[in-house]
């Protein structure tokens, strides 16, 4: 949902990512399932399979339907204004309320007395509701910030609570009025409405990659310590994407760092540079990056076939490396992690990224961006896990490629091997039905800072 990329198409806007090792399987199957996290956040059910093969798809849940609280649903009473009847000399407090709903943000104002009527309308639908609103309407120091907190965290708890009572039934219309979202056929899964996101610089953005975009040395004289700094030339530096919010970044170091200098060091890229490293062993690493990576999927994915000769291209140590890598990677993230935060995570290096981070946080928001070519269809099935590697993918919120060719591609895929439909969306999204939800993707071509360009020309 749009930070040039996401959620459910990453919605960078305001929010709209549990654990059990698995030990590898032997052969080419190879891939944490039992314990992972299914695709569907509609519930926590523990010990689904992450990556499922083709015939777990008949074990998944049902589908919720599109206007039933129970997809990915998010309410937040965010602040508070003053407003004056006509012709009433005595302010009253409205209350910001900003409802998020399948990628779509809504919002209204609505002052105390509003939510009294809605909790009368509601109790038609909901006998359990109590005869009397639970907050006190009249309070004499009512406009005192204290009081006016008090009150918000009031309101969005009981509206929190309305919607756990009414998980997996259809919205009521009290509510949908009182929330403004759209009428049920407006809001079909045949027509969704999904508008485009905006980042706010109260959002946070985890941002995930292979390598993080700093020049990092051992300091001259063997004293210990090292110099850092940015990378001026590296595609996600800080400096290059400019995003309207705070960003933390997540990757591994350009140089092998001893054990006992990997904790000091760490604590320095957080606090001074808002980066946290991954440090991966030494073999691991080359059989990740090296081996699978750069060995196995980079030429694939760049549409070379090799001559086919007595050897296996395919390696299995090599895919149990880039699981491995991929998990130490999520690790990493939720170290760092909080709910509302958004996670970005770029290219072929951490595919498998989306789905562990789903093991651990349900409702995370989650874009994929891959900066490589997506290979045609029928030289994408000469991978050997590509079955595993396309439901990894589709368990981000929004997937971003370079261009249109490589969203067909991919969407060719996923009809030929998963047998999933794409269709067109409002907005201007492309879309996957998966598993109940919408999986949205975009093409998102970038080019050069014209400001960068013209500020290194002024240093010539």
């Amino acid at each position: 949902r749009e930070w040039l990329l996401p959620p459910t198409a990453l919605r960078p806007q305001t929010v709209l990512m549990g654990t059990r090792d698995s030990s590898p399987a032997p052969g080419r199957s190879f891939m944490p399932s039992a314990g992972d996290a299914p695709r569907s956040r509609r519930a926590s059910t523990p010990q689904m399979s992450l990556v499922p093969s083709a015939g777990d798809m008949q074990h998944c849940p049902s589908p919720t339907p599109a206007d039933a609280i129970g997809v990915p649903l998010h309410i937040r009473v965010r602040d508070t204004s003053l407003a004056h009847d006509e012709g009433w000399p005595f302010p009253h407090t409205l209350y910001h309320i900003v409802t998020t709903q399948q990628g779509q943000q809504f919002e209204v104002k609505r002052r105390f007395r509003e939510f009294v009527v809605l909790h009368q309308r509601l109790r038609a639908h909901l006998d359990e509701l109590p005869a009397q609103f639970p907050l006190w309407g009249n309070v004499l120091n009512r406009f005192s910030p204290g009081v006016l907190e008090a009150r918000k965290v009031g309101l969005q708890r009981y509206l929190e609570d309305v919607c756990t009572r009414l998980e997996g039934e259809v919205f009521p219309q009290p509510l949908r009025t009182f929330l403004e979202l759209p009428a049920h056929e407006e809001a079909t899964p045949e027509q969704p409405m999904m508008m485009q996101a905006v980042l706010e610089p109260t959002d946070t953005v985890i941002l995930v990659a292979y390598g993080l975009p700093l020049d990092i040395s051992p300091k001259p004289g063997g004293g210990g310590g090292y110099d850092i700094k940015w990378n001026v030339d590296a595609v996600l530096n800080k400096a290059s994407l400019k995003l309207p919010t705070r960003v933390l970044w997540v990757g591994c170091v350009s140089l092998r760092v001893p054990k006992e200098d990997q904790e000091a060091l760490a604590d320095e890229l957080l606090e001074h540079f808002d980066c946290v490293p991954v440090f991966l062993e030494e073999q691991m690493q080359a059989d990740f990056y090296h081996g699978f990576c750069r060995g196995y999927l980079r030429p694939i994915f760049h549409n070379l076939l090799r001559v086919p000769d007595h050897s296996d291209p395919f390696c299995d140590h090599e895919w149990r490396a880039y699981c491995a890598a991929n998990k130490k990677f999520a690790e990493k993230v939720m170290e760092v992690y909080e709910p509302g935060y958004m996670v970005w995570v770029h290219d072929y290096h951490l595919l498998l990224l989306p789905s562990y981070i789903l093991r651990r946080h349900r409702t995370a928001q989650i874009g994929l961006f891959l900066h490589s070519p997506f290979p045609a269809s029928d030289v994408f099935r000469t991978i050997a896990v590509r079955d595993e590697l396309l439901r990894a993918m589709l368990n981000a919120d929004l997937i971003g490629f370079l261009l249109f060719e490589y969203t067909r591609n991919f969407l060719t895929c996923c009809k030929r091997m998963l047998a999933l439909e794409y269709e067109f969306q409002k907005g201007g999204f492309l879309g996957i039905e998966y598993e109940g939800r919408h999986v949205m993707l975009q093409v998102c071509t970038f080019g050069i800072s014209p400001q960068q360009l013209q500020a290194r020309l002024e240093k010539v």
